[in-house]
């Protein structure tokens, strides 16, 4: 049975609050919590990628009067080089975990109602807490498929470092790699994304793939403003940026919203 709100406020009490003081004169963790809420269907393990909330936990001392927990929540969108994952424009939430959750938080505070977000958060949290030391330096984003039309799918040739690795280790051409690990899905035909990204005009749709990929992640972190951006194949993300602490003036831009969010 799931925690009440009650019972994640008093959950909340016992594990970050009575280690307020501690925390805010403390060195910042040097562990970082990684997980994903979902805002959509997941069919098969497949989840569009749109309908992914990515979450980052870490802790943050950019101000050295307030130290913050902060628990992001960020989008992806689909982009002419890949996909963009985070940044000003994909940012969801940005929440303080070192506030007290209350009904109808808002800005930092975490809404109490939010059942579903504040219980990730405490197991990022707990995560990032014992986790001292952990070996990975960096998380990894789920593995990407484009879906494509059949009559698209016919004409396409794939390319890039990544297709050509696999290739290699399979000992055969990038064609007969293409063509081993095609697969169809909810009437598309599909390829791994990093291979055929740069057919993005034909792309129907792109989907995540959640089938063994872990819930939550813990991984090290030195610097956040530089460990929290870069490119992993054909994704390019910014865990760091929000809305609300942009690094440059954001223009015209929509932010998504995830229901219960706020």
């Amino acid at each position: 049975m799931k925690p009440t709100s009650d019972q994640l406020l008093t959950k909340w009490r016992r594990q970050v609050a009575c280690r307020r003081n501690y925390v805010h004169n403390r060195h910042p963790r040097s562990s970082a919590a990684f997980g994903y809420l979902t805002c959509g269907p997941v069919v098969d393990d497949f989840i569009e990628v749109e309908n992914l909330v990515v979450t980052m936990l870490f802790d943050d001392a950019s101000d050295p009067l307030f130290r913050k927990i902060r628990l992001d929540g960020y989008k992806a969108s689909r982009v002419p080089w890949g996909i963009q994952w985070g940044g000003a424009e994909n940012n969801c939430f940005c929440k303080d975990l070192s506030l007290a959750p209350r009904y109808g938080g808002r800005g930092s505070v975490v809404d109490l109602a939010n059942d579903k977000l504040l219980r990730l958060g405490l197991q990022l949290d707990r995560l990032a807490y014992y986790v001292e030391n952990p070996k990975r330096h960096c998380f990894y984003l789920p593995k990407l498929w484009a879906g494509f039309r059949a009559k698209d799918a016919l004409l396409l040739v794939g390319s890039g470092p990544e297709l050509e690795r696999a290739a290699t280790r399979a000992r055969t051409s990038p064609q007969k790699m293409m063509n081993r690990l095609c697969r169809s899905y909810s009437g598309l035909v599909l390829y791994p994304f990093d291979w055929v990204s740069q057919h993005w005009e034909k792309t129907v749709a792109v989907f995540a793939d959640l089938r063994r990929y872990p819930e939550k992640q813990v991984f090290r972190l030195n610097n956040p403003a530089d460990d929290l951006c870069g490119f992993q194949g054909a994704s390019q993300f910014d865990f760091y940026t929000t809305h609300s602490v942009p690094t440059a003036p954001v223009t015209g831009a929509v932010l998504p919203i995830v229901a219960g969010v706020s």
